[in-house]
């Protein structure tokens, strides 16, 4: 693994920076993305320092929408994932035509033929990639505004289910607690962040009342007939796994959302203490220990097939491992 000093020199030896991140990009994503973005742009005023991809409608809206760079913009810059394990997984097209990457990351390592070369920092224990981003800066003693406070508070809340989730730790408050210095509007963010509309909150109560039981694992399959009448698209619709928690008293949730085209977004989670990331990686995918996500085609045969899977895994908690 790089040093931050290392991935440092490598940002400082570039005039053009590129940052992406993931497919379907999530609070932490986009959070990390936009908070890179301005700790660059104010350490390096020279430089052309881009974040592409769709970003996160919400926060899009209310701290910074994402750049268009052309092609030619960006041909020969040094390219910055964060929060994505490997190029074949980011979402813009655009960092494939960077001469050099560097990466930031929390995620499970990736499955074979999916190595990542360039230089890397990951630390699959930290519950946020934007902790990861945040301590560069910190120790690079980068500037922070405002809004990369803001964006990168707003990836470790929604990455961390508002401190609940595993893998916050003492140090995740320690980072916070920084960012709190640099005018981080919180009452804002989260009333934004969580803010529903009333078709959102019927379409998960159709989740909840059409949730199945398999074992250890509570499971629905959203058909797109299932969520547009509710007047959502597939990117609201397939975001929404965690309003299955809690259901059936299960250990693993699962939600699988289905695209017009036939392809079906995964989400596989445990608040148990029971990993799910082998079973995603099986499926084609990837994530963290007990939150990942995969892509499958003509989902509804291979459900029984994860559902299988997932009810064979064994919790790893002290209270759920068996004598």
């Amino acid at each position: 693994m790089a040093s931050f000093e290392e991935i440092r020199q490598r940002i400082e030896s570039y005039p053009v920076i590129l940052i992406g991140g993931h497919a379907y990009p999530d609070g932490d994503c986009y959070g990390c993305q936009i908070g890179l973005r301005e700790l660059l742009r104010a350490a390096y005023p020279a430089k052309k320092v881009y974040a592409v991809g769709s970003g996160f409608p919400v926060l899009c809206s209310l701290l910074s929408p994402m750049d268009a760079p052309k092609e030619e913009e960006v041909q020969g810059a040094l390219g910055i994932l964060v929060d994505v394990s490997c190029l074949p997984r980011v979402e813009s097209p655009l960092l494939s035509l960077c001469k050099e990457h560097v990466k930031f990351d929390h995620h499970e390592p990736h499955k074979l033929g999916e190595e990542f070369a360039g230089l890397s920092f990951v630390d699959p224990e930290r519950v946020s990639c934007a902790e990861i981003v945040a301590e560069f800066g910190m120790e690079m003693g980068y500037p922070f505004s405002s809004l990369s406070a803001s964006a990168l508070y707003a990836g470790i809340l929604t990455d961390s289910g508002r401190f609940m989730y595993h893998g916050v730790c003492r140090k995740t408050f320690e980072d916070v607690g920084f960012l709190f210095r640099h005018g981080i509007d919180a009452k804002t963010l989260i009333e934004n962040l969580y803010h529903e509309e009333e078709n959102e909150k019927a379409f998960k109560k159709w989740m909840r009342k059409n949730a199945e039981s398999y074992g250890q694992v509570c499971y629905v399959y959203a058909h797109p007939n299932d969520y547009e009448a509710y007047g959502l698209s597939f990117d609201q619709a397939s975001s929404y796994v965690n309003a299955l928690a809690g259901c059936f008293g299960a250990k693993i949730y699962l939600y699988l959302c289905e695209r017009e085209d036939g392809w079906v977004r995964v989400e596989y989670r445990s608040n148990h203490g029971y990993p799910v990331v082998e079973v995603a990686k099986a499926f084609g995918g990837g994530g963290h220990r007990y939150a990942a996500g995969s892509e499958i085609k003509d989902g509804k045969p291979a459900i029984r097939d994860i559902l299988e899977a997932l009810d064979e895994v064994e919790g790893d908690f002290p209270c759920t491992k068996k004598n």
